[in-house]
């Protein structure tokens, strides 16, 4: 665990001392014994690296969340098995062995009852249900809800800790839905059209999550309904002459701004289309992300090109999204959760607003969006000092977030939200379930105390720590905290990624008669800053309410950067509430 102050606080001078030994600057010493030496070539593979010795740890030598799970489940395919949690707590490659060894003498993986309703069954029962405490009576008012009756239901269990999260803010807003997630089509033709909601229809039988529905009325607790057929509605819309094509029809009508869907009717997507003037064809798409992420909406893309070129036989087999429920909700998990959050947060009671701006759930405003690429020596020499620390380079990237939103926020221990995937804690296949995972997670940090190289370290070993929790709803974060809502705890987020170089799924589509449209999407914070990294370049995507400039903000983290960069190249010996962040141009303006 972190060192903390009496407060609560990451306490900075009990942080262990660098050892300029470690990592890169480490004598190598080469793994001993089978299982080190097959670790090692596994670590060198995933990690992209000539060799690996005994002494190296995962993450300092440029692994993240997306590369844990690829290596845990390279290693299940060569009989080894392990969980993050172990990856994380390791020190070295050779602690790592050691774990595994201990592990596979005295543990094993937790099991998950089996699902006990039978198919056809014309009745549920209490007993058929191990995952979810209901009444005989508060079970037939649920499968009075499904067409076709006990017969058409599969399942019936709790959300996730993530949902629950969701699902409260979703009550909370009666007027629009937050989590409603837009995208759009353009079909040459209408048998393209009609053969891609075949398709999408097929992906929809094969997974669980994409057949739910969530009822909540006269519950203790929220359940989610797993239908076994759930035929996808469409829409079609007349068309309008009001607006001068149908793309701006089908935007302006079909805005989540303007729209909510009834939960409790599976599945939880809607589709409606509408012929353009040319003769083509619109398809939008409504997703729910109570059921869905990014990282299952392209999986879904992929699996519906698999069956629009006829290979669906060749996709796996469906991964059920209930294994990762029953994983979820263990009690020691969220103990675990609370206690981490209320060190991290203590004595916060005010929220870390940039410009003032507070309006959060229930946003109306779409933003402004600049993009800025920063240059490539920048780049690079941010990704070489960030490896001479032994951290990866989203360290540095948190850390001039937080210099950026102190400074806009007029903070000297901001807090703000990061993006992470949430599928660490998932089980096996993790990569390849769908459903909802990926999570917004409060950082907070100190920028008044230490120096730039103690922080990049700090922020470092903080957002290791952070992995740990990355199923922790946002509202349990806030109530270990003193921001009393409907006040949110923080307006900034940031989101770090990793872009491959392969085509999308929209590319792909295509090929098939297709074209994925852009669609304006609503940001649920008021600053929105987007990292991604590809090919060892690095791009910043920033989206921020008006009448405030996204350039600007672009500007601001590209000198908190720049000076981070600058600084750490120097040694690092500086305090960091001493660096540059704005330009004395925007100083003025900001302060003026």
């Amino acid at each position: 665990a972190l060192p903390l102050t009496a407060n609560g606080k990451l306490d900075r001078k009990s942080l262990p001392v660098p050892d300029e030994a470690a990592h890169i600057h480490q004598g190598y010493e080469a793994p001993q014994g089978e299982l080190e030496e097959q670790l090692a070539a596994l670590w060198a593979e995933v990690l992209q690296l000539p060799r690996v010795g005994r002494h190296d740890n995962f993450f300092e030598l440029g692994g993240h969340s997306l590369l844990a799970i690829s290596l845990i489940e390279r290693m299940r395919q060569m009989g080894l098995s392990s969980d993050v949690r172990t990856l994380f707590s390791a020190s070295s490659l050779g602690e790592f062995a050691r774990e595994l060894l201990v592990q596979d003498e005295t543990s094993s993986a937790p099991s998950v009852p089996a699902n006990a309703i039978p198919p056809g069954s014309q009745a549920i029962t209490p007993e058929m249900l191990p995952l979810v405490t209901l009444s005989q009576e508060q079970i037939d008012t649920l499968v009075a809800t499904v067409p076709g009756g006990a017969a058409n239901v599969q399942d019936i269990y709790p959300l996730t800790p993530l949902q629950e999260g969701m699902f409260f803010h979703l009550l909370m807003n009666r007027e629009d839905d937050a989590y409603l997630v837009p995208s759009a089509y353009r079909f040459e033709r209408r048998e393209d059209l009609d053969g891609f909601i075949q398709a999408l229809q097929q992906v929809l039988d094969r997974h669980d999550i994409l057949r739910s529905a969530v009822h909540w009325e006269r519950l203790e607790h929220p359940v989610q309904l797993v239908w076994r057929q759930a035929p996808m509605p469409l829409q079609r819309l007349a068309r309008d002459a009001r607006f001068a094509s149908a793309s701006a029809q089908l935007q302006a009508r079909q805005d989540p701004r303007l729209r909510r869907i009834d939960v409790r009717q599976a599945p939880l997507l809607r589709a409606f289309e509408l012929q353009e003037d040319d003769g083509s064809w619109l398809l939008m798409l409504l997703i729910h992300h109570l059921v869905m992420d990014q990282q299952t909406i392209l999986l879904m893309q992929q699996e519906v090109q698999a069956c629009l070129q006829g290979q669906q036989h060749l996709l796996p087999p469906s991964l059920p999204f209930r294994n990762f429920v029953a994983l979820s909700r263990r009690e020691e998990s969220r103990r675990g959760q609370e206690a981490f959050f209320k060190r991290l947060l203590d004595g916060v009671d005010e929220p870390t607003l940039p410009y003032g701006l507070s309006e959060v759930h229930g946003r109306q405003q779409q933003g402004r969006t600049a993009m800025s690429r920063l240059e490539a020596g920048l780049s690079q020499s941010l990704q070489q000092q960030a490896q001479a620390l032994g951290i990866n380079s989203a360290s540095l990237f948190h850390l001039a977030f937080a210099l950026v939103m102190g400074r806009l926020a007029n903070r000297d221990d901001p807090v703000f939200g990061t993006v992470v995937m949430g599928r660490l804690q998932a089980g096996q296949d993790a990569q390849q379930v769908l459903g909802p995972f990926i999570n917004t997670l409060a950082v907070r940090w100190n920028l008044a105390a230490g120096s730039v190289r103690d922080a990049a370290k700090g922020m470092h070993a903080l957002l290791l720590e952070l992995m740990r929790y990355e199923q922790t709803p946002l509202s349990t974060a806030q109530r270990c905290s003193g921001v009393v809502p409907p006040l949110p705890l923080f307006g900034g987020l940031l989101n770090c990624r990793r872009l491959n170089q392969t085509a999308d799924a929209g590319e792909e589509a295509s090929s098939q008669g297709v074209q994925a449209l852009a669609v304006d999407s609503i940001s649920e914070y008021p600053l929105t800053v987007d990292v991604a990294e590809q090919g060892g370049a690095l791009t910043l995507a920033v989206t921020v309410d008006e009448p405030h400039d996204p350039e600007d903000v672009c500007a601001l983290m590209a000198q908190a950067l720049s000076s981070l960069e600058q600084a750490l190249r120097e040694g690092g010996q500086g305090e960091l509430s001493a660096l540059a962040v704005l330009p004395p141009a925007q100083e003025e303006r900001l302060h003026g």
